[in-house]
């Protein structure tokens, strides 16, 4: 997409790591602006990428530096609540984190991996009302311009 906003340009280029990269499950990363889904359709694995903000602060006397951040959400159904079934969607998570740490994004070289947020590992809400593993990672990648 060359004439996309940068955001939505880092936010492809993590759905193609994504798709590129080697996890515990198959992962189909998908890009999209609400990670919302029907229950029925939640029995499969979920990974969406939505372009979250942008920073802009100063880099240098020339340049400025933009830090995109990306929500990876990993959502999917569970028939119980059990160690079994949620651990390899927690595991999975981390895998995801650990794919970005330290890169720059083989899509769009210019953005770097600067930070990964992980503030909830889980959202306790969808596990209660609709019986669903929704964990969020926020990933930021710095693009000097």
């Amino acid at each position: 997409m060359p004439d996309a906003p940068e955001v939505v340009k880092v936010a492809d280029a993590v759905v193609a790591a994504l798709n590129a990269g080697t996890f515990s499950q198959t992962v189909a990363a998908v890009r999209a602006y609400l990670p919302q889904f029907e229950l029925p359709e939640m029995a499969v694995l979920h990974v969406t990428v939505v372009p979250k903000s942008v920073e802009i602060s100063g880099a240098c006397r020339n340049a400025a530096a933009y830090d995109y951040k990306v929500d990876v959400a990993v959502q999917k159904r569970f028939q119980e609540a059990t160690a079994a079934e949620l651990d390899p969607l927690l595991r999975l998570v981390e895998e995801i984190a650990d794919h970005f740490r330290l890169r720059r994004l083989p899509a769009y070289p210019a953005a770097a991996w600067i930070k990964t947020e992980h503030t909830a590992l889980y959202a306790p809400e969808h596990m209660e009302s609709l019986r669903q593993f929704t964990s969020v990672l926020t990933l930021t990648f710095r693009v000097i311009r």
